[in-house]
Order: structure tokens, then C-alpha cells, then sequence
């Protein structure tokens, strides 16, 4: 997303970023090694800012998460009804 956002492709290109992985990676050009070192690296690169705490995310992990009161073991598992 960061690449796309960059200009580096077209948003929605998987085709190209399934080759920018592939290709560029492989034979360690720039742009590859840039790609290949993550999302900060190509934010910098591209001098795109990325938000370090997105909220919205956090909120969905945390509306996930169940507390257990007891060991889960096949005994206290429930058969789906």
C-alpha cells in the first residue's frame, strides 16, 4: 500500500507487485531493496508519512479478545450447536 501510495505502481496492480516480489527482490535492485525492507523504508524513500498508532485497528483487536475463566481442554470444549 505504501509503494502504491508512493506512486511506485497502480493502486490495485497486484500483477506488478506480485513482480516487484518476485523479480526486483530476487536480483536486489533498488528498487527492491527498497521494497523488500518494509513499509518504513519506502515511506522514507518516497517521503510518505505512516502513522504509528491507528486506533481503528486497535479497537478491533480488543472487541476480539475473550477472556477464558477456565483451561481450554477438551472437556470444556463445547460441541457447536
Amino acid at each position: 500500500g505504501v509503494a502504491m501510495q508512493g506512486g511506485v505502481l497502480e493502486f490495485g496492480d497486484a500483477g506488478e507487485m506480485i513482480r516487484i516480489l518476485k523479480e526486483e527482490i530476487a536480483q536486489g535492485t533498488a528498487l527492491g531493496r527498497v521494497i523488500g525492507n518494509g513499509a518504513g523504508s519506502v515511506g522514507r524513500t518516497y517521503g510518505i508519512t505512516i502513522s504509528a498508532f491507528v486506533p481503528t485497528s486497535i479497537n478491533r483487536v480488543r472487541s476480539s479478545v475473550r477472556y477464558i475463566p477456565e483451561p481450554i481442554t477438551p472437556a470444556t470444549i463445547s460441541p457447536p450447536t
